[in-house]
C-alpha cells in the first residue's frame, strides 16, 4: 500500500480508515473524502446509492468516537487524549504529544491546510498497490 496523505500525518488510523472505508462502501456509500478534523477522523460520503442512510450516519459517528480513542501518530489507545497544538486539535497519546517540536507542528498544520485545500491531495486519492 501507498501511503500518499501529507507528511503522513494520520497514519496510526490507517487501520480505523480502512476497515471504516469497507463497512461504509458495504452500505452503499461511496467516501468521498475524509480528513482529521477537531481531532477525530471525519467522512464525507456520497449516499445516493444507499439503501439506508441511517446505517451510514451510525457508521459515521462509530468511527468519529472510535478515532476519538487512538493516537493519530502511532495508533496508541493507551493514554490517548485530546491535545490543542496552537488551535489544531489532535487526538494523541502521551508519548507522541510529548515528542511534538515546534517544528513538527508547523509541518502538520501545513499538511492539513494542503489536504483541506486539495492542493496536496486528500484521502479518497489513497492509492493502493
Amino acid at each position: 500500500m501507498t501511503d500518499n496523505r501529507p507528511n503522513n500525518n494520520w497514519r496510526g488510523w490507517q487501520e480505523l480508515y480502512d476497515e471504516y472505508t469497507a463497512k461504509l462502501e458495504a452500505a452503499g456509500a461511496k467516501v468521498t473524502y475524509a480528513k482529521q478534523k477537531y481531532g477525530y477522523l471525519c467522512f464525507e460520503v456520497d449516499c445516493k446509492n444507499a439503501a439506508n442512510t441511517d446505517e451510514i450516519y451510525t457508521i459515521i459517528d462509530e468511527v468519529e468516537e472510535k478515532s476519538r480513542c487512538i493516537c493519530e501518530i502511532c495508533g496508541s489507545q493507551e493514554n490517548v487524549g485530546e491535545a490543542d497544538t496552537g488551535g489544531w486539535i489532535k487526538t494523541l497519546c502521551t508519548s507522541c504529544d510529548d515528542e511534538l517540536s515546534k517544528n513538527d507542528l508547523y509541518h502538520i498544520r501545513l499538511g492539513e491546510q494542503e489536504l483541506a485545500t486539495g492542493t496536496h491531495g486528500n484521502w479518497a486519492n489513497i492509492k493502493r498497490d
